[in-house]
This record gives structure tokens, sequence and C-alpha cells, in this order.
């Protein structure tokens, strides 16, 4: 099987579409990412331009409604870097009660790694401390492996 990845993708709303074919010539039928048949999800999927060289990843999917806790750090990086000074990923929950699933993790982790490439510094929050945290940083290498991380 043959992996493409996409590059260059611009700015703005999204969806693709994909048709296999085997050695013998036969095709698949076109399926399409996100599928329109889970009521669950977006008819699209969003590319952000980059902005600025800090990432503010939320991983705090319960505040994901009020934005109490990213309000915090986004009024922060405001004063230091300017309201367009930075990107904010915010990554949602799979579990109940279901916040922002469109972007649960896990991702697959070139993807993962890809998105925190932009970026010189991440600045992660989360719901829960480290010490209880089963998404702690020595969980996920492709944080681990970043050179200047900053957690919660």
């Amino acid at each position: 099987m043959d992996q493409i990845t996409l590059r260059a993708i611009p700015p703005g709303e999204h969806r693709f579409f994909v048709k296999a074919q085997d050695i013998s010539g036969a095709t698949s039928r076109t399926i399409s990412f996100p599928d329109p048949a889970d009521s669950q999800l977006p008819l699209h999927w969003v590319v952000k331009p980059v902005a600025g060289e800090i990432l503010l990843v939320n991983d705090f999917a319960q505040d994901q409604s009020l934005y109490q806790v990213q309000s915090f750090y986004n009024q922060i990086l405001d004063q230091l870097l300017g309201a367009s000074g930075y990107s904010v990923w915010e990554i949602g929950s799979e579990r109940t009660p279901l916040i922002n699933s469109q972007n649960s993790l896990p991702y697959s982790s070139l993807d993962i790694e890809a998105n925190l490439a932009y970026f010189k510094s991440n600045l992660v929050c989360s719901s829960r401390p480290a010490s209880s945290d089963r998404r702690r940083p020595e969980h996920y290498p492709f944080l681990r492996s970043r050179r200047e991380n900053f957690y919660q």
C-alpha cells in the first residue's frame, strides 16, 4: 500500500476523497474524510494558518465550552506575543461527555509530529496534573522528544 502525504494544503475547510485500485485493476467505491454518514462529525476538516512560533495545546477538553483555562493562557500569550503571535490546538475528548470529539487523540504520530514541527515551542495545558494523567508526556514520545515544551 502506498502512503500519500498531503502538503501545502491551503488554509480553509477541506474534505478529501479516496478510491483504491488493486493490482488487477479493480477499484473500490469512493470514500471521503470526514465521513458524511457520521452525524457526530462536521462535513469538513479545517486547515489553519500557522501563527507565531509557539503552539498552545489545550488538552483540557472540559474547558472547551467556557474556555476559562485557555482564556488564562490566551491572556498571557496575548500580552507577551500579541493576539496573532501564537497558534492554538484544542484536543477534544472521546469520553462522555463528548467534547470537541472530532479533535480527540489519537492522531497518527506522523501527523502530530508534523504539526508540532511548525513551532519552536509548545505550551500544553491539561485537565490533570502530570502525575495522574494517563496521557502525560512520557506516553507521547512526540512531545517528549521536543526540546522546548512547558507543561502545567
